[in-house]
């Protein structure tokens, strides 16, 4: 059995991926500091039911939690003497099963561990950021925390670092080598590389930069796990039934409507076949740069998520544009009889016709095509003629994603997002949590890679060998 320490715990993905893998651990302390972040943690991993606040007054609890450093927004300390007496007690009781040692901050040395995860705070890193960088005083820094641990607490065997992508950018690179020559001081080997979720079986395009740490006294080499593609898309992570108040206003809808035809607005999209960004909902003259606005179709893959969805969570379009023949079914969309969605959306503006998408039935390209009622008609012929000719119904929807659904883009399954929720943190905080969290799936391939397939150097006099075994813990 492996030790584990999560340090910036967050919700606890590394937890749940070496779970999920069956790699025998025990957590045997996290670092949080944000109150919902710890209450969710403890929901999904420790929860044993037991209230330890029972027998214990309102100033006893306040009492004890003034010895650590709590924030609620995950960027200031609060003063914990004005949460309410129901968040207090959830806190102590998610406090203390989750074995958490609080801020980085207020902890003065680590007990050993097998391995430490740290996915510091990336605010002044990412491109969405201010930009400040890995410095001291700002919330990237708390990454020198770590080294201060490592340099007064006996070393482990093994570090994993997650970060953004433009922590390998120009204007971050050289603090990243240095963190690495660092890291090389303290008796580590370094292995690196930017790994993408979409790549590992997740419908979202979210690259990050992960970084396995091994002490050399290991002789233990490690190869990242190659990506792969299983086929799944946006729709497949998306629930059947979904609450009116995800959907956007009518006027949105009309305006992505409306954009569809706006060259200028379509031309500033991302292309690709995966990403597949059908419009926006904003205003055509933004010229479509604001990727809140952005609409997916459910046929490829969403884009990355992020912590901002608390205020605007990422739309995409249940399209309903089908033969008004067919019957309509739940969350906006119809169905063939499989269940799979009808309609594909596109946009093609030729001469005034508005060409919208492709009908998902047998027959040749002219009669599967479905125009927009805002455009010219096609001509008509005897092919196209009566009830074969695809009717544009302006009822196709758009909707934000929900919360469950970005827990599932994020590699947790159902039954965590439920315990999650049970815990009665909001919808702003679980799609918060989601978007700063790391891809379980992604977790999983690298855990693999470094404690069910090791490989070893043997030395002798000559050369240096590699050799695989397949170990498990």
């Amino acid at each position: 059995m492996i030790k584990v320490i999560e340090l910036f715990a967050g919700i606890g993905s590394q937890t749940q991926a070496l779970k999920n893998i069956g790699v025998e651990h025990e957590v045997i302390g996290i670092s949080e500091w944000e109150v919902n972040a710890i209450i969710t943690y403890d929901a999904i991993h420790t929860n044993d039911g037991i209230d330890y606040t029972e027998n214990m007054s309102k100033k006893e609890i306040i009492d004890f939690l003034d010895n650590f450093t709590f924030s609620t927004d995950g960027k200031n300390p609060c003063d914990i003497k004005k949460l309410s007496e129901k968040t207090l007690r959830n806190l102590y009781n998610s406090h203390k099963r989750s074995k958490n040692l609080g801020s980085i901050l207020d902890i003065e040395k680590l007990n050993y561990a097998d391995l430490w995860t740290y996915s510091f705070p990336c605010q002044d890193i990412s491109v969405a950021g201010k930009q400040e960088g890995i410095k001291e005083g700002t919330r990237s820094g708390l990454l020198y925390e770590v080294e201060r641990l490592l340099e007064v607490s006996e070393k482990p065997k093994y570090l994993l670092l997650e970060n953004v992508k433009n922590l390998i950018g120009k204007k971050h690179i050289d603090d990243f080598g240095k963190w690495l020559n660092k890291l090389e001081e303290l008796g580590y080997n370094n292995y690196w590389k930017v790994l993408n979720a979409k790549n590992y079986g997740v419908a979202q395009n979210r690259e990050r930069v992960f970084v396995v740490s091994i002490r050399k006294d290991l002789y233990q080499d490690y190869i990242f796990q190659q990506g792969f593609d299983n086929g799944l898309r946006l729709k497949d992570f998306l629930e059947s039934e979904v609450e009116e108040k995800y959907y956007i206003s009518q006027e949105k809808t009309e305006k992505l409507i409306e954009n569809l035809s706006n060259k200028r607005v379509m031309d500033k999209l991302p292309k690709g076949e995966e990403l597949k960004i059908i419009g926006t909902t904003q205003n055509p003259g933004a010229m479509g740069t604001n990727f809140r606005s952005w609409v997916y179709d459910i046929n490829g893959k969403v884009g990355t998520l992020s912590a901002t969805m608390a205020k605007e969570p990422t739309q995409i379009c249940i399209p309903c544009i089908t033969p008004d023949r067919l019957e309509k079914r739940q969350n906006g969309r119809r169905f063939k009889e499989d269940g799979e969605p009808m309609f594909t959306l596109t946009a093609q503006d030729r001469h005034g016709i508005l060409q919208v998408g492709m009908l998902d039935i047998k027959g040749n390209e002219q009669i599967r095509r479905v125009y927009s009622d805002e455009g010219l008609s096609p001509t008509l012929n005897t092919m196209q003629g009566g009830n074969r000719q695809p009717k544009v119904l302006q009822d196709y929807r758009i909707r934000k994603l929900t919360p469950k659904e970005c827990y599932r883009l994020m590699g947790f399954k159902d039954v965590e997002f439920e315990n999650a929720k049970a815990s009665g943190v909001s919808d702003s905080q679980l799609y918060k949590q989601a978007g700063n969290s790391i891809v379980v799936d992604v977790l999983e391939a690298i855990f693999k890679n470094l404690f069910l397939t090791k490989k070893f150097k043997f030395l002798n006099n000559k050369s240096i060998k590699i050799q695989e075994r397949n170990v498990r813990y």
